[in-house]
């Protein structure tokens, strides 16, 4: 399905002023001007692994992050969130809040898990659990990328 809009393949290409041409080049064969025309228009799925090498070309960890929140299926099923950069005061404030909530929330998950039998209220509060440790991994996310991006510039 043509989309004619700029995908973001295109967006980090032309933010860095790059050409297809020079980056079939610096791809290593990996893209051919031409595929890289079909995919920023839409004209052919990208697949994971281009994904990952146009990241790495365009220095851009967002990327992946995007890609796997709204057009991989196996991201869209699991309900992955897009990661954002954010600055480390506020991943690490994030952090700490979660990992209160979950340390309040230890007494239950050992509570409901004792008699190795789980009813109707333990779902609930499984499922409060488990929203919590999406905020977590979500966290860890940001600050993966935050330090990713700090290794790259220094």
């Amino acid at each position: 399905m043509e989309n004619k809009e700029k995908s973001m393949f295109q967006e980090a290409r032309m933010k860095l002023k790059l050409t297809r041409n020079k980056v079939a080049d610096v791809s290593d064969g990996f893209f051919n001007e031409s595929r890289l025309e079909k995919i920023e228009t839409g004209k052919l799925e990208i697949h994971p692994e281009e994904v990952v090498k146009l990241a790495e070309i365009y220095k851009d960890k967002e990327l992946c992050s995007t890609f796997c929140a709204t057009e991989c299926p196996v991201g869209i099923k699991r309900g992955m969130k897009v990661v954002k950069e954010k600055n480390l005061s506020q991943i690490v404030l994030e952090m700490l809040a979660t990992l209160q909530s979950l340390d309040e929330k230890k007494v239950r998950l050992i509570e409901m898990t004792v008699d190795g039998k789980i009813d109707d209220k333990e779902i609930r509060d499984f499922k409060l659990i488990q929203d919590q440790l999406k905020q977590m991994e979500e966290t860890i996310h940001s600050l993966q990328l935050w330090i990713e991006h700090y290794i790259d510039k220094n």
